[in-house]
């Protein structure tokens, strides 16, 4: 597709080619575009100081609308600054895309069409445009506006360093577009343009009109038309739908050259169609002699209300973004009932492992190989009488009217010791029951009724969680499929509950009224079901745990899996 070109050959190209966005989970879809671009709309960099960072400033028209230093050092997180207000940069191209952007979302390559006139203020170059959803925060529970006008240390700016010391596991998370910082003064706030588009996502949802944001760096973005659209999404407790903007990077390797837009979404060279791949360039970048000092800005000059800063604490900080992304990115098992069933049948170290992401649990040390004779448990010192009584009488439950599969059950069991002490000891003890009924004969079983009887009659926890969660299964919304019990060696046990998920919307509607005098579990309830419908072409939900220890603590645990790309 290309837009018409003016008389100084400015141009937006939207370039037809396949792009795998499936690990930045934050994008719903992007296009390619090659811009030849006005380059009114800068990085300004300059030298490396003392303290080994670099201070840059992103222009509009020669005015500075965010300030920063970027270290050396590339773990590490930036410090910014804000700018002069992007109201004060004197841009005609703004002002003329404004009723068109804030009119309803129609898609992607007419919002493209759209911010034409924006687009072209940019360098020359390959750009990524996406419709993506950011959270109106900083990533460390901070109002996106409610940001300090002098050099601060912003955590989204690096990567998030994950980390298991049990499992000697370590990863960095970064090049997630996800949080936002301001670029116009506070002068500028309208509240009745807040409560004007509260109303409008309330009615249109995902036709809304979108914000504009540009990608700075790691998970961090910059607002540029779209400050009252985020303050909406705040006070509702929803992501914000933006028009995302990521520059590309192009690099160059020993026999390839590569565009890399974030740290997962990356194109080679020779993939970039004919008529483009010339535009592929790779510069070695010189180090900038030039000096910029950076000033304090005034982009926030009001107290903010109450009611938004407690809007940050709805969203998930960049520590907890980053945990589940990770686990997005590793866990690539396409759950389905064919793999159950194998990891079932074939009980070794290779299907249990695979049962670990089914279940959603961390990996560990120690995995106990069974034939699935109970009674092997009872070898381990340290693991007392009771508990053994608790696992077998679960394990008594029917999965078959066969009378030669007992204690089948209870399927996967899971050791983690502590390597600490001179001797081994398990530190934990997991054990997930089969909640499935798997008739082989004429023998008539309603499993539904007799899993929950069973449940309900083997302790007290159980009863509670049936209790009060059966009805997601009466409903229609999921159905029993897995019980486990965890057993600690400071004595702690927690029970809980899976159901199969079957329909989101019933789920969530009632999820919304079981917790609706909870205000902890609501919130986390809403994010999650906004999350998930933005990014229903990419994940499912497949199962949802109920949990209960026997200090009587509940929690609430979602279980997602990617969907394949099937195109």
């Amino acid at each position: 597709m290309l837009f018409k070109k003016d008389e100084k050959n400015l141009s937006v190209e939207i370039i037809d080619i396949k792009l795998d966005t499936s690990d930045v989970p934050s994008i719903k879809e992007a296009r390619l575009v090659h811009i030849n671009g006005k380059a009114k709309l800068v990085k300004d960099m300059g030298k490396y100081d003392d303290n080994y960072t670099s201070p840059y400033q992103i222009k509009l028209n020669d005015i500075p609308i965010v300030q920063a230093k970027i270290p050396e050092c590339s773990t590490c997180c930036s410090v910014l600054a804000t700018g002069y207000g992007i109201e004060n940069t004197n841009c005609k191209e703004l002002l003329d895309i404004q009723e068109k952007v804030n009119s309803n979302y129609v898609s992607l390559e007419k919002s493209i069409e759209n911010i034409e006139p924006l687009l072209t203020l940019l360098e020359t170059g390959f750009y990524l445009v996406a419709d993506a959803i950011c959270y109106p925060t900083d990533g460390d529970k901070n109002f996106f506006w409610n940001v300090p006008n002098e050099e601060i240390e912003t955590l989204a700016t690096g990567p998030a360093a994950i980390y298991d010391d049990e499992d000697a596991y370590f990863n960095y998370i970064y090049g997630e577009p996800v949080y936002l910082y301001p670029t116009q003064t506070t002068d500028s706030y309208d509240e009745n343009r807040v409560k004007y588009y509260i109303d409008k996502f309330k009615e249109l949802s995902d036709s809304s009109p979108r914000a504009i944001v540009y990608y700075l760096d790691n998970l961090m973005n910059f607002v540029i038309d779209g400050h009252h659209k985020a303050c909406a999404s705040a006070l509702l407790g929803e992501p914000l739908r933006c028009l995302l903007i990521i520059p590309g990077v192009v690099a160059r390797y020993p026999n390839e050259i590569k565009i890399f837009f974030s740290s997962s979404i990356i194109i080679n060279k020779k993939d970039i169609p004919y008529n483009y791949s010339s535009f592929v360039k790779y510069e070695f970048p010189s180090l900038s002699s030039k000096e910029i000092i950076i000033k304090d800005g005034n982009v926030n000059k009001r107290k903010w209300e109450k009611k938004y800063l407690d809007s940050a604490k709805k969203y998930l900080t960049q520590k907890e973004y980053a945990r589940m992304i990770d686990i997005l990115i590793n866990d690539k098992i396409e759950i389905t009932d064919d793999l159950i069933e194998d990891c079932l049948i074939n009980f070794d170290i290779n299907s249990q492992r695979k049962m670990e992401k089914i279940i959603g649990i961390n990996p560990v040390l120690e995995i106990l190989r069974s034939d699935k004779t109970v009674e092997k448990i009872e070898v381990y010192k340290g693991i007392k009488k009771d508990t053994i009584k608790e696992i077998l009488n679960l394990a008594k439950m029917k999965v078959s009217d066969s009378k030669n599969r007992k204690y089948e059950a209870l399927y996967y069991i899971n050791l983690t010791f502590d390597l600490k002490k001179v001797k081994n000891s398990i530190k934990r003890l997991s054990c997930y029951y089969m909640i499935r009924f798997e008739p082989v004969g004429p023998v008539v079983v309603t499993p539904e009724k007799y899993y929950k009887e069973y449940i309900v009659s083997s302790n007290k926890f159980f009863l509670k969680l049936v209790k009060d969660y059966y009805i997601i299964s009466e409903i229609e919304a999921g159905a029993f499929y897995i019980a486990a019990l965890d057993f600690y060696s400071d004595g702690k046990r927690t029970y809980k509950l899976y159901f199969k998920i079957k329909d989101n919307v019933l789920l969530f509607k009632k999820l919304k009224e079981l917790f609706k005098f909870n205000n902890f579990f609501l919130k986390k309830i809403c994010e999650i079901e906004n999350y998930l419908i933005f990014n229903k072409e990419k994940l499912n939900l497949i199962f949802l745990a109920f949990c209960i220890n026997n200090k009587n603590e509940q929690s609430l645990n979602f279980y997602f899996v990617k969907k394949k790309n099937r195109s």
